[in-house]
Parts: structure tokens; C-alpha cells; sequence
């Protein structure tokens, strides 16, 4: 099973044999995004997607912020609440690295809980396959366990301190049969030396290539501007705040998302910025384009999303 997993599975993902559309793995996969913004979240939609294709039964565990964008993706699903590891940042960047360094404890509480969790979820729920986005504890001894990251190696302020948190990186990926990582193999990549250590896991590693839960399509331009925040508190607020004023001086037509699926009010700002708490995929493959459109040429009201407070 981890063989016919990690090379069928994997290969369909990063789309390199079209042909394994009409294979049909039948089984069941547990997958679980970490609650550390909303990337870990949005990164597991395409590859849910393609779970689906294949025919594998999904089983999503998340709670928060994170369950809720997932259940706007995947509706119908089975969805089980696991819970986070509640990570907070520094408001002021002096203090940034002590402040994760005193909720190591925490983290690595989260970890033994979530590998408890998953021993009695597997005893009333068994399943063929575990993927886990950046959950450590999330693994299972005869249970094919995989990993997602893009960060084999965490940067830190000394020398160090990174080889120390590296050397902890790898003792835990290496717990899993295999690690994926959604960039690219070469030199032309996104996560730079985060995705491309000088030395690996001594696990089987796969780059999975651009992973996104947005599909590209040939549509007229309708904004000038796309900004999407995310990650966690008080720095998304911060970062939120300081793009906001900057837009104050811009007239073109911006299209803002918050990253808050749970949120409900939005701020008040200039009529060329329209803001939303969050939208779904689908929405934001079309939605900017109708709304640019109605707005510029004054065809009606704007159409009705999907959203719940978003």
C-alpha cells in the first residue's frame, strides 16, 4: 500500500501521467491541514481534488478558520474536528522569535496530542492513508503517512539555532513514509533554500510542482489589483491594516480578500476597493471578473456568492 500510495497518488498530482485519471484507487485517505494561517488549508484543495478524481474517500480534519474554507470547497465531505496547535505572533519584530520560541512547549504538546488523536480516530474510523500539511504528530506506524511542507529547512536568526531546529525538522518528518513538497525541483522555484536544503530527510522526497486551488483562465481584466492576507494573529491584522492605507492613494479598481472564512463585518473603505472576508475557489476564479465588469459598465447589482459572512 505505501508503494501503490506514494508513486500512484504522487505522480497524479505533479499531472505526470494523464492516463492515472481513469485509475481508481479505492481508498480511504485521512487528510489534515496545520491551522498556521490558511495556506496549509488552501494547498490541500487541489490535491483533494485530485484524491476525488481518483476515486479515493476523503476524510478532512480541521477545526476553525480552516474547516470552515474547506467546507466551502467540498460540501459534501465527511469532516472530523482535530484540534490546532493555536500558534500567535509577535506584534513587534524584535520580540517575533521569542515568542514562538516560548510556545515550543505548546507545539510540541499539539504534536503528542494529534498523534494520540489519530491512534483513536483509526480504531472507529480505520483508514488506507494518512496526508498531513505540517501536523508532526500525524503519522502511523502501518499506516502510510505522508508530509507536506515547503519548509525543510526554518530559517532562524543564528547559525545555530537552525541547525538545531533543522536537525528536529528532519527527526520528525522522518517519522512519516513520505515527504511532499509543493514547489518546484529546480532552480527556477518559489521557496528558494526553505524548499532546497543543502542536505534532505531521510525520507523519499517529492516536489509536487506550483500547487494552487486556482485554475488559470482567459478572462478580460477587471481589477488592477488582487490582494489576499492570511497567516496568523496579530501580524495578518498588521499586515491587513498597512496594505490598506497604502491603497488610500490608489484610484484603479482592487479587489481585497482578508483571509477570515469566519469573519462577518468588513471595513469601510474608498468605493474603488471592494473587500471580502474570503471567498471560495470558484469565486475567485470568476467572481472578480462579473464584479469588475457590473461595476465599470453599470450592468446591475453585483451576483450573489456562496459565502457565509464572507
Amino acid at each position: 500500500m505505501v508503494y501503490f500510495f506514494h508513486n500512484y497518488s504522487l505522480n497524479f498530482l505533479q499531472k505526470r501521467v494523464d492516463s492515472l485519471v481513469s485509475v481508481k484507487l479505492n481508498i480511504k485517505v485521512l487528510i489534515a491541514p496545520l491551522d498556521w494561517g490558511l495556506g496549509h488549508a488552501t494547498r490541500c484543495v487541489p490535491i483533494i481534488t485530485e484524491l476525488l478524481k481518483l476515486g479515493c474517500k476523503v476524510i478532512i480534519a480541521a477545526e476553525g478558520a480552516q474547516e470552515n474554507l474547506l467546507k466551502t470547497e467540498f460540501p459534501d465531505l465527511e469532516f472530523v474536528n482535530i484540534p490546532g496547535y493555536k500558534i500567535k505572533y509577535s506584534g513587534n519584530k524584535r520580540f517575533f522569535a521569542i515568542k514562538i520560541l516560548s510556545q515550543l512547549p505548546k507545539i510540541f504538546k499539539a504534536i503528542s496530542l494529534e498523534k494520540r488523536w489519530l491512534q483513536g480516530f483509526i480504531q472507529h474510523t480505520p483508514v488506507d492513508a494518512v496526508i498531513s500539511d505540517n501536523r508532526y504528530g500525524l503519522h502511523h506506524s502501518s499506516i502510510p503517512s505522508v508530509f507536506i511542507t515547503h519548509q525543510l529547512l526554518i530559517k532562524a536568526p543564528f547559525a545555530f539555532a537552525e541547525k538545531v531546529m533543522q536537525k528536529i525538522n528532519y527527526l520528525l518528518i522522518e517519522k512519516f513514509a513520505a515527504c511532499w513538497v509543493p514547489d518546484e525541483k529546480g532552480n527556477r522555484n518559489i521557496a528558494g533554500v526553505l524548499s532546497h536544503p543543502s542536505r534532505y530527510p531521510e525520507v523519499p522526497i517529492k516536489y509536487l510542482g506550483g500547487v494552487s486551488r486556482l485554475t488559470k483562465k482567459e478572462l478580460p481584466i477587471s481589477y488592477k489589483l488582487l490582494v489576499i492576507v492570511s497567516g496568523p494573529e496579530p501580524q495578518r491584522t498588521m499586515l491587513e491594516k498597512r496594505v490598506l492605507a497604502e491603497l488610500m492613494n490608489f484610484n484603479e479598481p482592487v479587489l481585497f480578500i482578508r483571509g477570515m472564512p469566519v469573519g462577518k463585518e468588513v471595513p469601510t473603505v474608498k468605493n474603488n476597493i471592494i473587500i471580502k472576508n474570503h471567498l471560495p475557489a470558484i469565486d475567485l476564479d470568476y467572481q472578480p471578473v462579473v464584479l469588475g465588469l457590473n461595476q465599470q459598465r453599470g450592468r446591475g447589482k453585483q451576483p450573489k456568492t456562496n459565502d457565509a459572512g464572507v
